[in-house]
């Protein structure tokens, strides 16, 4: 078996520099950010990233290979890392090529974020620009760049057996409902055949 591409580890420097990249996003969520003066228990910290490692990695080829099916597009994992922070939320950076997992959350959570912000680079790279030229409008093409991620809760991209759910943001609900409806109709179906079925 390949070692997988993906990059997942624990780095108090780097945990320390996402919360203060995304400290409104942290604040907004949680209430406050967390003291970071002191990095998280070491020997905990690996062992999760290397259980993590060992979680993802059989799974990673299929995955990717799947995720450029659906957006017709080539993404490559290289480079990309997972970093382990102390948050319940797990913000990224497709420019710097990394995205936050939740130190906390056991196992199969964990494997969900991984598959939850992977499936919004191939969009930010090949299909965003198109979107926001259809559609008008930043809102709605958030919305469907995180409702997208209904399809982690399908046979062919599941890593997992937790549901990914969404924000609750109405403009998401409907479209995984039209996404959910889609799949019931037409099976594994690819984003720009579905792109064209709602615009």
């Amino acid at each position: 078996m390949t070692m997988a591409k993906l990059s997942i580890t624990y780095n108090h420097d780097k945990e320390k520099y996402i919360f203060n990249k995304y400290r409104d996003a942290f604040e907004e969520h949680e209430g406050k950010s967390p003291n970071l003066n002191q990095p998280a228990d070491k020997k905990k910290a690996n062992k999760i990233a290397q259980e993590l490692r060992q979680a993802w990695e059989p799974k990673e080829k299929e995955f990717i290979k799947n995720l450029n099916w659906f957006y017709d597009c080539e993404f490559k994992i290289d480079g990309w890392t997972g970093y382990l922070i102390r948050s319940r939320i797990c913000p990224y950076s497709p420019d710097e090529k990394f995205f936050a997992i939740s130190l906390d959350k056991p196992l199969s959570d964990q494997l969900l974020t991984i598959g939850h912000e992977l499936f919004h680079q191939p969009f930010h790279f090949h299909w965003e620009e198109k979107c926001l030229e259809i559609f008008q409008d930043e809102q709605v093409v958030h919305c469907l760049k995180e409702s997208l991620t209904e399809l982690l809760n399908t046979p062919k991209f599941n890593l997992t057996d937790e549901i990914d759910p969404g924000w609750g943001d109405p403009c998401e609900e409907f479209i995984r409902h039209l996404i959910k409806k889609y799949h019931r109709e037409n099976g594994p179906f690819k984003f720009k055949a579905f792109l064209q079925w709602i615009k």
